[in-house]
């Protein structure tokens, strides 16, 4: 698991604390001392102004012989340093972008650009065959028990992860009856759901007493997500998925299974409505006044003939739903017409900052918990929108597209912003630091500045350091961080990706996707 579980930085990346035949049926529980440092986590309302808990769930749980003790830490400003009120929209950026509504790439150019990231690995394709031996599904299921067994990571008791915790879940995964060849099943989701690195909605956390950042925690998947199950756990309540992003369990009652011709079909279909609020709330009724959920930004519903009500303000769509036994059917909903689009919208800077920017100040949600996003999820979503298919994790959203030339994590901070400036496309690069990813927007008073989903960072306090909570989406510029022993995100920057097509040999092939459960990076650094 890249990155999985990384705290002494803060900066998150699920993405994004930013500061600055078949295995044995018992698997082994080797229960070492973690090399690897905790992560940094926490989960708070945004725009918090007073000082934050993390550890009021934990304290409220009975049966515990004393509460873990409470994580504190200091919210940052409102406004970051070197922000300005006006740096908070996006038509201070659209003036400032020398070619706004030039087209970044064209459509034939993006379908490239996404093929291009299928052929290296970093998403799925989820129309070809899946092919998986049930030796290599299981050694992978003993594989993220081995990982989770040796991290230092406690329950939400503040205990320990322990083999009395582990066992129980590993009889679930239910290794000892996956079949010699796994027979894939293609479905979609008929609801919003959790999808987890192990079958438990229990969580796993860094420290005693900071339960909102949650190790077990793969994405959040929205209705309507295509999904392969690969196997179903031993109560039958889990089904193991691979999407085109990401893989782990989901809740078996979330799944809607459809024959492969019919899950082909709607999977291609380009009949395409793109959600491009937010967040688009969904309606039963013609009145608009029975709710049936939302989707967020990026999420796709088929179009309707003849769809528009309401003399067009609203219209009609169809959803992925599920029949009483489990098999994939359309619902209709309704939707406010300026929350879609049909098929995508064009690749232009403008197009970018204005979606980015609907989600400035949104809370963070760590692997999209709580219906928020963190770092690479608010890049997959406002991608989504012009038809960029990103990697859900940090880490291979910088392989995608085309490295900026001469840019090298090494790189003396001040020759960075230098490339930056000259060379990099505002709007359309995303810069990289370990176990974070921001949007780069250009510069403003010789800075570079970005916009980004993130949880805190660093600032020095004497001899000391403290962690300073952002917890949301904001502007800022690469300084959070100076003065920290880590560094600012300028110095500890080590890649600037231009999502533009590559060329062939720009980017190296690199193994396929393990099927084993990766959170999007989940790495949280300040």
């Amino acid at each position: 698991m890249a990155n999985h579980l990384h705290r002494n930085n803060i900066q998150s990346n699920h993405s994004s604390k930013l500061v600055g035949g078949a295995a044995a049926p018992h698997p082994s529980f080797p229960f070492a001392r973690a090399a690897i440092p905790p992560r940094a986590a926490t989960r708070m309302a945004a725009m918090l102004s007073t000082v934050l808990s993390a550890g009021l769930l934990a304290a409220s749980l009975a049966g515990c012989a004393s509460a873990p003790k409470e994580i504190l830490h200091s919210s940052a400003p409102a406004l970051l340093a070197g922000v300005s009120p006006e740096m908070n929209s996006p038509g201070f950026w659209i003036a400032a972008h020398p070619a706004p509504d030039a087209p970044v790439l064209d459509a034939a150019g993006i379908e490239r650009l996404n093929n291009r990231t299928r052929e290296t690995g970093l998403i799925r394709d989820l129309s070809l065959p899946i092919k998986k031996t049930g030796e290599e599904l299981a050694k992978d299921f003993q594989g993220t028990i081995d990982w989770i067994s040796k991290a230092r990571i406690y329950q939400s008791n503040g205990k320990r992860v322990s083999a009395s915790f582990m066992e129980p879940i590993a009889a679930q995964m239910n290794s000892g009856s996956i079949p010699a060849i796994v027979v894939p099943r293609s479905g979609f989701l008929a609801e919003r759901v959790n999808c987890r690195v192990l079958p438990t909605n229990e969580g796993l956390f860094d420290e005693p007493g900071d339960v909102y950042i949650d190790n077990l925690q793969a994405s959040s998947l929205e209705p309507g997500t295509a999904a392969i199950v690969l196997h179903t756990s031993t109560d039958g309540a889990w089904l193991y998925i691979v999407t085109e992003l990401i893989s782990g369990w989901i809740p078996a009652s979330s799944f809607a299974e459809a024959d492969l011709e019919t899950f082909l079909a709607r999977y291609r279909s380009a009949n395409q409505l793109a959600v491009v609020a937010a967040r688009a709330d969904l309606w039963d009724d013609e009145n608009n006044t029975v709710y049936a959920g939302y989707l967020r930004m990026g999420s796709s519903l088929l179009s309707l003939p003849d769809g528009e009500e309401n003399g067009g303000a609203y219209r009609r769509a169809s959803l992925p739903g599920r029949s009483p036994d489990g098999v994939y059917i359309e619902r209709i909903v309704r939707l406010r017409a300026e929350d879609v689009t049909e098929g995508v919208l064009p690749y232009t800077p403008r197009h970018i900052y204005e979606q980015a920017f609907k989600l400035l100040h949104a809370p963070y949600g760590w692997g999209g918990l709580f219906g928020e996003r963190d770092c690479s999820q608010f890049l997959c979503e406002v991608f989504s929108t012009v038809g960029i298919v990103l990697p859900r994790n940090s880490s291979k959203q910088a392989q995608t597209g085309t490295a900026l030339v001469g840019f090298t994590k090494d790189a003396d901070p001040e020759a960075k912003k230098d490339l930056l400036a000259a060379g990099a496309l505002p709007g359309a690069t995303l810069l990289r630091l370990p176990g974070h990813i921001m949007l780069y927007l250009g510069t403003a008073n010789g800075e570079p500045m970005v916009i980004h989903s993130t949880w805190a960072y660093r600032e020095p306090r004497g001899r000391k350091e403290i962690i300073r909570l952002v917890n949301r989406t904001v502007v800022s510029s690469l300084r959070p961080g100076s003065g920290t022993k880590k560094g600012s995100h300028l110095e500890r920057l080590t890649t600037a990706a231009m999502l533009v097509e590559p060329e062939p040999a720009a980017i190296p092939a690199i193994p396929a996707i393990p099927e084993r459960p990766i959170s999007p990076d989940n790495s949280s650094q300040p």
